[in-house]
């Protein structure tokens, strides 16, 4: 899920720099103006709105699965990834 959420945030970047370019005439992809007419142009734009709504979905989705986690494993999941630091289980054998 993380690296799903890295990479959804990776395409939410480029398709943005590519709609800055082809619907603004701004930043440092504006070269692409050349190989993109008004319909792509407004499909980049699209395609960057549908990865934002994509990304609203599966962000609640793994906030909710840390909650879970937590509750499952008896631990503070959030704790332990600001600290670092886990409880010592003590396992019986």
């Amino acid at each position: 899920m993380v690296f799903g959420l890295l990479a959804l945030l990776a395409l939410i970047f480029l398709s943005g720099l590519v709609t800055l370019a082809v619907i603004d005439f701004e930043g440092p992809l504006l070269f692409l103006l050349d190989y993109f007419d008004d319909d792509m142009s407004y499909a980049a734009k699209e395609f960057h709105g549908m990865l934002i709504d994509v990304a609203l979905v599966l962000i609640p989705l793994h906030l909710l699965g840390v909650v879970v986690g937590s509750i499952q494993h008896k631990e503070n999941l959030a704790r332990s990834m600001v600290t670092g630091l886990k409880k010592n289980i003590a396992h019986t054998e």
